[in-house]
């Protein structure tokens, strides 16, 4: 017959395969033999697959017709002509998935399945055990949810989403559960595997499946339900409409989130009114959040916008620190010092501003007045005038007021140094213990080495002679280091 025949010439093949190394062509090249043996296995297997469709199938198929065809479109006529046991047991001679023969055997038993009362959990129960066995004996992990989306199509939706909760991956059961319109047993699914295996961008899709498909009420009862819904569509309608997220927070009575977007909205808007508008009626609703200092906040930003709008639009949307600055750099002192009033800024912070306003245009003689007044006097030292001279390229004045500073002024060495004066900056440092400075002075001036080096001797003996009033005397340590870093220059 021909079987025996095939049987035949197949052990003759095999027998001369083992003398083919001794061949020319065998012997150069052991490309060769490996082709030889993947063709003699390939040949062995459709020869096995044609006999076992012949003999159990009924279907006469020869061997140039199964290379023709493939074997995955042989098993899919299995398939079709429902040989389902004989396609599993053939899969891995013809190397097809085994899920794919499942999944056709469970989507054929749901759309045979009848009517009855118990028919669903039949099917259930067989689809289960079927799917479980093949990845207990072979390690195949089958979708459920492919399942599932046939019994959704064929209208079983209790069947799908029982299947679809054997399901491992999480996004397969939601990706069916959004198929079924079970939107609420969707982001259930969501908010059970949240911090585990929930993906953003799974959790906004789910967002906006809903919120095309479901009523706004709907929608509104979820984000009640769960906080976890309410950020998810929070984030949702923020990214993507913005007056559907206002609207949102309008229905759920969320004052503080409401607020804020008030908040957020004002910066963005381009009437002055408006956005003070919008910043005053954020107060109110922070206000009755409980949000005592966000609601003074925003009542006073939106009282600074309208000031700001009285004295023009340059200084519009500054902050108040700016606005001050802004005002004193043009000339308009009695402006600015309104502002601080009227807003409550520091003493300490509007001389400050004050000062450099007052630097950036070249007003020295209104900085030696305020210089000899008492009252500023009490809130800054000659340590800020200095740094205002220096920023504003009046290096004598700067030279003086540095001069001025008490020797325990921890500055007063890093002032001197930043004017040049390196041996007087070496002095200062050397009452307080500075290391850093006398180190600082050694790099800036080489020549001054021996001297600094004789300071660092000394404070190694004796310690610094001044005690700082803000952080006391040097650490030793410090000293050691500097003393180290000039013996190695």
């Amino acid at each position: 017959s021909a079987e025996k025949a095939q049987e035949l010439l197949l052990l003759a093949a095999s027998y001369g395969k083992r003398f083919y190394h001794m061949s020319k062509a065998g012997a150069s090249s052991i490309s060769a033999r490996r082709r030889l043996a993947r063709r003699f296995v390939r040949t062995c297997r459709l020869c096995r697959l044609s006999a076992l469709a012949r003999r159990e199938a009924g279907m006469a198929v020869t061997i140039r017709e199964l290379r023709i065809m493939t074997p995955a479109v042989f098993i899919d006529r299995l398939i079709y002509a429902r040989h389902f046991y004989l396609a599993m047991r053939l899969c891995c001679e013809a190397q097809v998935p085994l899920q794919h023969v499942v999944t056709h055997w469970a989507s054929a038993k749901i759309r045979a399945s009848g009517l009855e009362a118990d028919a669903d959990e039949r099917l259930l129960s067989a689809i289960v055990e079927r799917v479980q066995a093949c990845q207990r004996e072979r390690g195949v992990q089958i979708p459920l949810a492919s399942i599932a989306a046939v019994a959704a199509a064929v209208g079983k939706g209790e069947l799908a989403a029982r299947l679809g909760e054997q399901d491992q991956v999480l996004s397969r059961r939601v990706l069916l559960l959004l198929q079924v319109q079970d939107f609420e047993g969707a982001l259930n699914a969501l908010n059970a595997e949240d911090g585990v295996g929930a993906d953003p961008d799974l959790r906004l899709f789910v967002a906006s499946d809903c919120a095309s498909a479901l009523p706004w009420d709907q929608i509104v009862q979820l984000c009640r339900k769960s906080p976890q819904n309410l950020q998810t569509f929070s984030r949702y309608f923020r990214q993507t409409d913005h007056t559907s997220y206002k609207r949102l927070l309008l229905s759920l009575d969320r004052k503080r989130d409401k607020g804020l977007l008030l908040a957020e909205e004002s910066c963005v808007a381009m009437n002055v009114q408006a956005r003070a508008d919008l910043m005053r009626e954020a107060a109110t609703e922070l206000r009755h959040a409980g949000e005592r200092t966000f609601s003074q906040l925003a009542a006073e930003q939106a009282r600074l916008l309208e000031r700001q709008h009285q004295l023009g639009d340059s200084v519009v949307g500054l902050s108040l620190s700016s606005t001050v600055l802004d005002c004193i750099r043009r000339g308009m002192d009695d402006e600015a010092e309104a502002f601080a009033t009227d807003f409550g800024l520091k003493d300490k912070v509007y001389r400050k501003i004050q000062l450099r306003g007052l630097s950036a245009r070249k007003a020295w003689g209104r900085i030696r007045d305020l210089a000899s007044q008492q009252s500023v006097r009490s809130v800054l030292d000659d340590a800020d005038f200095a740094d205002a001279c220096i920023a504003g390229g009046q290096l004598e004045e700067a030279q003086r007021y540095a001069r001025q500073l008490d020797d325990r002024h921890e500055r007063k060495a890093s002032l001197l140094l930043s004017l040049n004066l390196f041996e007087e900056a070496m002095e200062a440092a050397f009452l307080i213990g500075d290391t850093g400075a006398l180190e600082a002075v050694r790099k800036r001036k080489p020549e001054l080495q021996v001297a600094v080096q004789d300071r660092i001797e000394q404070l190694l003996k004796n310690g610094p002679r001044l005690r700082t009033r803000a952080s006391g005397a040097r650490d030793r340590p410090d000293i050691l280091n500097a003393a180290k870093g000039c013996a190695q220059q």
